[in-house]
């Protein structure tokens, strides 16, 4: 895959963007809708050649630029309960990406996914219920019982409800996506700490 370092700050931002959406989901219940669907439609992309083929545009994760830079420079305590479930992402995307079994068995249920949208308007489709669920389903079957288990925070109320639960499980899967990405683009985990400055001034620029 073609590789700078802007692509890689964006596809960073991206798994901080899914966290941020599990977060506002378990805290709120609710969540936008156009950064979710951002993430939902980066599920149905498998062969990408670059970050465009996934996002098109770098304001499609304009919410996880916004809080990235917010939890580097002045955090506050939603923003660490952000970035803890990103460094879990990361971990079980490590995890993940060792295990041909279940990679091969994610990508032959997005594969059947997408077969039965293929005659839907699937901008239409992205959050429906279906699609959540189907996504849940797969993040049960292929990621939950890997290591680390990803413990989320929140209002009872709105951890309980079917759909949050649907809809946290399908931005988990996108996180993950979104890290498999970054690793693709060369991410690393040290550049986390060494390499923030460059990280944010790229971000500064999209």
């Amino acid at each position: 895959m073609t590789a700078n370092i802007a692509d890689r700050a964006l596809a960073f931002a991206s798994v901080v963007q899914s966290a941020s959406l599990v977060t506002a989901i378990a805290r709120t219940g609710m969540a936008p809708v156009d950064a979710v669907e951002a993430c939902v439609q980066s599920l149905f992309v498998t062969n990408p050649t670059t970050f465009q083929d996934i996002f098109k545009q770098g304001d499609q994760v304009q919410l996880g630029q916004r809080r990235l830079k917010q939890a580097w420079n002045q955090p506050e305590p939603e923003d660490r309960q952000v970035m803890l479930i990103v460094n879990c992402l990361l971990r079980l995307t490590t995890t993940f990406s060792r295990t041909d079994t279940h990679m091969r068995g994610m990508g032959l249920g997005i594969t059947t996914l997408s077969a039965k949208l293929a005659e839907m308007d699937r901008q239409k489709q992205l959050t429906d219920e279906f699609v959540f669920d189907s996504f849940a389903t797969l993040y049960q079957e292929w990621l939950s019982s890997l290591q680390p288990r990803i413990m989320i925070n929140g209002a009872p109320h709105h951890l309980q409800n079917p759909v949050n639960i649907s809809k946290i499980r399908t931005l988990l899967l996108a996180g993950v996506r979104g890290a498999m990405l970054w690793r693709q683009l060369g991410g690393r985990r040290w550049q986390l700490f060494f390499s923030r400055k460059a990280i944010l001034n790229e971000l500064e620029v999209n």
